[in-house]
């Protein structure tokens, strides 16, 4: 069954999404305000972790740094997802963080024939003829307590038929589907994903590094000047690189300088 006016079927992801790693379940909206705040929801109850929320359209989707994340009924795969990574420690959450992003990056590389990067700390983005695309982006909140992580919601977006109009957003954006000759759907891109990305969920357990080849090689921002705001405070300089823990080094005025979230611009 394929949900009305959309490419998302429910029917084919409940019979053949692998559950090898997580016991994923997948939950279907038509709208709501924003796939997040339905699975924090559902964490305060004591859902168990592997809850899959997608919806078609969010009335108040959200991103990195508190700005809006735009989108187009039905063109974008819209998702969130419920992790209770009891075992990781406070200071290793990053990680968790980052694994995703570099799994969907690997996993959207299966879909388009053109380069796929990451750009620091959050966003996916299509190597075009005129620079970096926006196609992707994942927004995570959690809730942890004395004894440790109590959950976290993964939420992220990606622009599979279509993005929102050039004057939405300030910067450049792409989709999938421009760039495939073939047909591709959100069912295909979310199975590959949440296949992937338990897979490297398991083995974070064992080593929270192990993802991390990977993530450093679809860097793009490594050697280029940048300039990163978080609140009031601006960091410029050229990025040398990636610390152990995911921050993102700067070689400022100053030295060195290692920031760990923000917005960045390329200068």
């Amino acid at each position: 069954m394929t949900t009305p006016s959309t490419d998302f079927d429910l029917q084919y992801l409940t019979t053949h999404l692998s559950r090898q790693h997580l016991p994923w379940e997948v939950m279907y909206l038509p709208h709501t305000t924003s796939t997040n705040d339905i699975v924090r929801a559902h964490a305060r109850t004591g859902h168990a972790e592997g809850l899959v929320v997608v919806t078609d359209h969010q009335t108040q989707g959200r991103g990195q740094q508190g700005r809006a994340w735009f989108d187009q009924p039905a063109q974008a795969l819209l998702c969130s997802i419920l992790l209770r990574p009891t075992w990781l420690i406070s200071q290793h959450t990053p990680h968790l963080v980052n694994a995703f992003v570099a799994t969907l990056a690997d996993t959207l590389a299966q879909f388009v024939p053109v380069p796929v990067a990451i750009k620091w700390p959050n966003d996916v983005v299509l190597a075009l003829g005129g620079g970096m695309a926006k196609v992707a982006g994942v927004l995570c909140e959690g809730q942890m307590n004395q004894s440790g992580m109590q959950y976290i919601c993964v939420g992220w977006g990606v622009n599979v038929h279509g993005a929102p109009p050039v004057g939405v957003v300030n910067q450049p954006i792409s989709h999938l589907a421009a760039h495939v000759a073939g047909a591709v759907t959100r069912t295909a891109v979310l199975q590959a994903q949440l296949e992937a990305f338990g897979a490297c969920y398991q083995r974070l357990r064992h080593d929270v590094y192990a993802y991390q080849s990977t993530w450093q090689a679809r860097q793009y921002l490594i050697g280029q000047d940048v300039r990163i705001r978080y609140g009031a405070t601006v960091v410029a300089g050229r990025a040398l690189g990636l610390a152990p823990d995911g921050g993102l080094v700067i070689e400022t005025e100053d030295g060195p300088q290692t920031v760990h979230g923000g917005w960045v611009e390329v200068e």
